[in-house]
């Protein structure tokens, strides 16, 4: 269960499933009764009322249009509606809560998961009038809703629920439902923009397509893919927002050790895979030939800047360089950043040396571009964080003492290395600094007076501060660092010994 993040009921249900064990007079009992036992269980019977809810309007005299436009516009048929859990939510609101009224809940338990809002003078439905896109877990459940326009001028366009007890947004991803099928089946995962491009690759025949619900993807979108396959390729809008989109997911996939391949729809005349299935009788055969052709996302952002930008112009240069450097500093590997940085050399006909140097210095004096925000960090258990943090210290401690690495007549290379293992554990400088000895180590290094001699390896202030310190830190962190950077960090603590 904790593999899967599902809670114990679900479990049950996906284990009956698999069994093929029949437990729905238990489902019903249980559905029947008033009591919740908590607020996710409630909140989970008002989403599932308000899927059939969707669905059965789909149905209805006002809902014609939007199932004749699914059908006409979208090419979807009867089966692969249903399939979807597609549906309609009629325009006049008080429909929608006479039905749940119906069932025992309230304006207020809506509020709770996003399926109404408090108006000026009185509550109204969330949706209304808008075609309903049901998002699933990995189970099926529906957790959420997305929903399309249906009339001109109607704003905005897409609109999807608000988070709840059930739906994070930087966690869930649309048709993660079907992933598993189709990964089986095609041996690769595509990362779209929106809930129509992976339903147009549904009518292709292709269940492998994902989207996010209305954000950017994260860590945690990642995370979850990685358990599915690793072939990973985007296909996102060919459009700049679907180029810079590609950007941030390319150093998200590098930081969790997943390389994307890039299918680009550039000369194909078409803003993105919805509308190109919906223009070609062939779409499966041509979505292969595109994944066929899918490029190495390193070299498709290496051929992006070098289209965008001016190599012979030393600003323009500049400009490709720190666009490419942002995705080096974001691979797991250091043997990955080195192949990079050999290919930035290859693309600008640069010296590797000169290209390495340069690195450096963006590492000591630029800005991040691609910073992951607090909301997409992937929750870790209190062993997991304590290992960070020492994991963490034990770099901190090299890092305090560049003066003192550099007088052993230690390569400066060597404090980039440290450097560069530190933004592999996601280290902040500042966060840390605090929980170290910075004081007492400031006092005993005015007492000892060693002057030029600080880098001497026998006088007391390296032998009764900075030795045993980052020794210990290295016997209660080495474990958890990887075979890389173990072989990095024994070269140079060696130094010391």
């Amino acid at each position: 269960m904790e593999i899967e993040r599902i809670d114990y009921g679900d479990a049950v249900r996906s284990l009956a499933e698999q069994e093929r064990i029949d437990i729905s007079d238990f489902e019903s009992k249980r559905q029947a009764s008033p009591e919740y036992k908590t607020e996710k269980e409630k909140s989970k019977r008002m989403t599932k009322l308000a899927q059939e809810f969707f669905v059965g309007q789909l149905e209805s005299k006002e809902g014609v249009f939007a199932l004749s436009y699914l059908k006409k516009e979208r090419g979807l048929s009867d089966q692969l509606v249903k399939e979807l859990g597609l549906g309609y939510a009629p325009g006049q609101s008080q429909v929608f809560f006479s039905y749940f009224q119906k069932h025992g809940f309230s304006l207020e338990d809506l509020a709770t998961i996003g399926l109404a809002k408090q108006g000026q003078h009185e509550m109204y439905a969330f949706f209304r009038d808008r075609l309903i896109v049901p998002i699933r877990d990995q189970l099926g459940n529906t957790i959420a809703f997305g929903a399309r326009a249906l009339q001109p001028g109607q704003e905005p366009k897409y609109l999807n629920s608000p988070e709840s007890i059930m739906y994070d947004k930087s966690k869930v991803l649309y048709g993660l439902d079907h992933l598993k099928k189709g990964v089986k089946d095609h041996q690769a995962i595509i990362v779209v923009e929106g809930y129509f491009d992976v339903i147009a690759l549904q009518v292709a025949g292709l269940n492998i397509g994902v989207a996010t619900c209305g954000t950017s993807l994260t860590d945690a979108h990642v995370a979850t893919l990685q358990r599915y396959h690793d072939h990973l390729y985007f296909l996102f809008d060919n459009d700049s927002a679907g180029i810079q989109a590609t950007l941030r997911g390319l150093a998200i996939a590098y930081g969790q050790g997943l390389y994307p391949k890039i299918i680009s729809l550039a000369d194909k005349g078409v803003k993105d895979i919805d509308e190109l299935i919906r223009n070609n009788d062939q779409s499966q055969e041509q979505v292969k030939e595109l994944i066929q052709q899918a490029k190495d996302g390193f070299v498709w952002a290496s051929e992006y800047y070098l289209s965008m930008f001016d190599v012979t112009t030393p600003v323009d240069r500049k400009k490709i360089m720190q666009g490419l450097f942002d995705l080096v500093h974001a691979a797991k590997t250091m043997s990955t950043q080195n192949l990079f940085l050999e290919q930035i050399a290859q693309s600008l006909r640069m010296d590797y040396a000169l290209v390495m140097s340069q690195y450096r210095q963006y590492i000591k004096t630029e800005k991040r571009l691609f910073r992951p925000n607090k909301g997409s960090q992937i929750a870790e258990n209190p062993e997991s964080q304590q290992a960070r943090i020492d994991q963490k210290l034990f770099i901190l401690g090299a890092l305090l003492y560049d003066d003192f690495w550099m007088s052993l007549q230690i390569d400066p290379a060597w404090i980039d290395t440290i450097q560069q293992i530190l933004h592999l554990t996601g280290t902040s400088l500042e966060s840390y600094i605090d929980q170290l000895p910075v004081r007492q180590i400031r006092r005993e290094k005015e007492i000892a007076n060693l002057g030029d001699n600080t880098g001497d390896k026998n006088t007391p202030f390296a032998k009764q501060i900075i030795v045993p310190y980052i020794h210990s830190l290295q016997k209660s962190a080495f474990k958890y660092l990887n075979s890389e950077q173990k072989q990095q960090l024994l070269q140079l603590s060696g130094k010391l010994r």
